[in-house]
């Protein structure tokens, strides 16, 4: 009996089981449950953000925020709330014009306006409004000097200023800028060999050739090149009668002359011409009594006596 008393308790209690299962609330919970919002819900409890919101309020600084929730001071406080003039004021949230402005606050546009307040790209801007660049920037626009600035941008003379920028003559000379054979011309003026021939004409040497030929003695020379007798020089260089004798200079017969002066047999006539002992000799024959015995010599009664 005790068997069966267990099964049937068992059978009872499974039966119990399944009508509170299925019972319509409970459906109705499971609906709730499988709701995509509800889905939304989890996703959201096990979002990233979610865990590390759980992990802050297991932080000791928040544990310490719910020690100071239970603190006397907070006790009263809270005691406060029930008071009753507190419970007059929260009779007045409850009135109509109250519960008016509450359903103006759930209104799916106002909704969708929280939505877009609350938005990544709006705090963003939000963050972005209150950096501390951002402050900056709205305190030096405010600045006296950027006001003096902007005075200047509205003044007539700038705005005659824009005018001229913005008239066809200043934007066909824009256009003619940005013409492909004038960037083209930009482009050979950055390249690499223009470049390399900027820096040798600002190298120093360069630099000091330059100052060369602009100094005053370098000018003389180029006044005396163009001097009318410097001038005359190069026309009598030009004549056909020394173009014929640089054409003789240059003559086969010439050349193998000056090669013969130059040829080292001669080189070393001359330089036995040029020899001490050569000159003594020349000096011995040139001597005044040595011209006398030759005077002598050729006498022609000598002549006659040989």
């Amino acid at each position: 009996m005790n068997c069966f008393s267990l099964i049937y308790r068992w059978v009872c209690g499974k039966q119990q089981q399944r009508a509170l299962t299925n019972h319509p609330l409970k459906q109705q919970q499971r609906a709730l449950t499988n709701h995509p919002l509800k889905q939304q819900q989890r996703a959201l409890t096990n979002h990233p953000l979610k865990q590390q919101q759980r992990a802050l309020t297991n932080h000791p600084l928040k544990q310490q925020q719910r020690a100071l929730t239970n603190h006397p001071l907070k006790q009263q406080q809270r005691a406060l709330t029930n008071h009753p003039l507190k419970q007059q004021q929260r009779a007045l949230t409850n009135h109509p014009l109250k519960q008016q402005q509450r359903a103006l606050t759930n209104h799916p546009l106002k909704q969708q306006q929280r939505a877009l307040t609350n938005h990544p790209l709006k705090q963003q801007q939000r963050a972005l409004t209150n950096h501390p660049l951002k402050q900056q920037q709205r305190a030096l626009t405010n600045h006296p000097l950027k006001q003096q600035q902007r005075a200047l941008t509205n003044h007539p003379l700038k705005q005659q200023q824009r005018a001229l920028t913005n008239h066809p003559l200043k934007q066909q000379q824009r256009a003619l800028t940005n013409h492909p054979l004038k960037q083209q011309q930009r482009a050979l003026t950055n390249h690499p060999l223009k470049q390399q021939q900027r820096a040798l004409t600002n190298h120093p040497l360069k630099q000091q050739q330059r100052a060369l030929t602009n100094h005053p003695l370098k000018q003389q020379q180029r006044a005396l090149t163009n001097h009318p007798l410097k001038q005359q020089q190069r026309a009598l260089t030009n004549h056909p009668l020394k173009q014929q004798q640089r054409a003789l200079t240059n003559h086969p017969l010439k050349q193998q002359q000056r090669a013969l002066t130059n040829h080292p047999l001669k080189q070393q006539q001359r330089a036995l011409t040029n020899h001490p002992l050569k000159q003594q000799q020349r000096a011995l024959t040139n001597h005044p009594l040595k011209q006398q015995q030759r005077a002598l010599t050729n006498h022609p009664l000598k002549q006659q006596q040989l």
